[in-house]
């Protein structure tokens, strides 16, 4: 049964578009738009107030807030990092955990030989 209906459309287009429509359409839309002169009229009537001037400002101060506070976070963050390991005294550090962490890193003497001769300042 649906492909009797279907037979009965092939070939044709089912949508149609009035006549004339694409040539008027310009012309109507056209007609819709505001002139300029009423645009500029209405640009001029409005009031500019205090904010709507200064808010550029407001956002590029408030940018470069934001990035220095980060930029003071990061900073902070990794000289606390510092300061921990540079407090560290290496006397106090018994052998027994000095030995289980060697051990934990499965490190042979190779490795390590290579690890504390590589390291550099």
């Amino acid at each position: 049964m649906d492909n009797k209906n279907l037979d009965k459309i092939k070939g044709e287009n089912p949508f149609i578009v009035p006549e004339d429509y694409f040539s008027t359409l310009t012309d109507q839309i056209m007609e819709g738009l505001p002139t300029k002169s009423s645009v500029e009229e209405s640009i001029k009537n409005q009031p500019v107030s205090l904010w709507d001037k200064v808010k550029p400002l407001a956002y590029l101060a408030a940018i470069f807030i934001g990035a220095a506070l980060i930029v003071r976070v990061l900073i902070n963050t990794k000289t606390e990092e510092y300061d921990y390991i540079s407090q560290i005294n290496v006397e106090e550090v018994s052998d027994e955990f000095i030995d289980e962490t060697i051990e934990g890193a499965f490190l042979d003497d190779y490795d390590m030989h290579v690890y504390l001769t590589s390291y550099t300042e």
